[in-house]
């Protein structure tokens, strides 16, 4: 399977990926960058506000294992978009992303 399709069936194809909205930013041999867009009905503390620990959880799972995924394929590196600060304000709140290089 080539980058562009696994990256296409993790966004789109599973259901939860794409309920939340996640996006693959970046794509190389052990690790990837993805990122949650803003959502209200994410927010799990409105005082700050704050994403929900849940989906914090699963952005630090999904990550892990797409890493490891790509582990295991040909020598690339797909980028989506230019690296930025770890959080980026938008109009509506912040997005957040998720760095993970797994320990193999």
């Amino acid at each position: 399977m080539d980058f562009e399709t696994l990256i296409n069936v993790f966004e789109s194809h599973i259901p939860f990926n794409a309920h939340l909205g996640i996006k693959v930013e970046l794509l190389e041999k052990g690790r990837c960058r993805l990122r949650v867009p803003f959502q209200p009905h994410l927010v799990g503390d409105p005082l700050r506000p704050a994403m929900h620990g849940g989906v914090m959880s699963t952005l630090a799972d999904a990550a892990g294992g797409l890493a490891v995924v790509r582990l295991t394929a040909a020598e690339t590196t797909v980028r989506r978009s230019q690296q930025g600060p770890r959080h980026e304000r938008n109009s509506d709140g912040y997005d957040w992303q998720g760095d993970r290089h797994p320990a193999c």
